[in-house]
């Protein structure tokens, strides 16, 4: 049986597997906050989230956003 965590369950919920590369829009969606909040948190390097940065467009990959919710679940 298979444990999912918090980030794991965000993730499938939001139609997601692990393995993916999200759009900032849709990574939005799976963290329920808008674009511009991951914009500006990518500026001002406010959280540890990983994206990658493929000439100048942005993506996040999945397991990214997993570890990024795991850390903030207390």
């Amino acid at each position: 049986m298979e444990n999912n965590t918090f980030g794991t369950n965000a993730l499938l919920s939001a139609g997601f597997h692990s393995g993916d590369i999200l759009t900032p829009a849709q990574a939005a969606r799976v963290l329920s906050v808008r674009i511009s909040t991951l914009a500006n948190w990518r500026c001002a390097k406010r959280y540890d989230l990983h994206y990658l940065k493929v000439g100048s467009r942005i993506y996040y990959p999945a397991d990214a956003l997993i570890a990024f919710l795991d850390r903030q679940t207390r």
